[in-house]
């Protein structure tokens, strides 16, 4: 579970502590991943239990991560999605789960959503063209995603500058500049001296992202 990603609700239960005090709820998603909702800081989350009782089953939510005690991840809020596109897009992609290249699939088309998400990449740009074209080789079926891409709505115009907070979207960005490079990290870690063990905090990836742009001439 990393900040910023997006699952399909599959299923909600209670979660009970060990008094069997009803603590929050539990989803599982379309991968079957289990990722807990507790109350939230001063009952946020609590106050939206019935909506994922009532209404979050077959939903799309992107998740806000934290650490606590700058260690363990935590769900320290969520966003429904409201793009039918993405949506969509994650519940297929959650669903390849059995095929021997989920993992890649996963994270290629993960970075693709968020790339969409944050507006960074249209869908019919050259960029984002690229970028699908690119993901839909590894996955399947890929009738039914370019369905879905024909589908999807302009994101909204008039987005400022790209906001790029993890590994991932940096990663994806590289690629819709870049296609021919084919690990971002390698590359990456070549260019700019980044040492492959070294965890890519959000403050290392800005700076990164800045220090590519000025790179790659944008």
């Amino acid at each position: 579970m990393e900040n910023g990603d997006i699952i399909v609700i599959d299923n909600v239960r209670e979660l009970l502590d060990n008094q069997l005090e009803v603590v929050g709820r539990v989803i599982t998603d379309k991968a079957g991943n289990e990722i807990k909702i507790k109350k939230g800081q001063g009952g946020k989350l609590q106050d939206r239990w019935d909506w994922l009782d009532n209404d979050g089953i077959g939903q799309a939510i992107k998740l806000k991560v934290e650490l606590y005690k700058g260690k363990y991840p935590y769900v320290a809020d969520f966003e429904v999605v409201k793009d039918e596109f993405v949506k969509q897009a994650a519940e297929k992609i959650q669903k390849q789960t059995d095929r021997e290249d989920s993992i890649e699939s996963q994270v290629a088309f993960k970075g693709m959503i968020e790339l969409l998400v944050a507006g960074i990449i249209k869908p019919d740009s050259t960029e984002g063209r690229t970028t699908i074209d690119w993901a839909l080789g590894r996955l399947n079926p890929a009738v039914e995603i370019v369905s879905v891409i024909e589908k999807a709505t302009q994101p909204a115009e008039g987005r400022g500058e790209p906001e790029i907070k993890t590994a991932g979207q940096l990663f994806q960005w590289i690629r819709t500049k870049d296609p021919t490079i084919n690990a971002p990290r390698d590359w990456v870690n070549l260019k700019f001296g980044v040492k492959p063990q070294e965890i890519l905090t959000e403050e290392r990836v800005k700076e990164l992202y800045e220090a590519i742009k000025i790179g790659m001439g944008r």
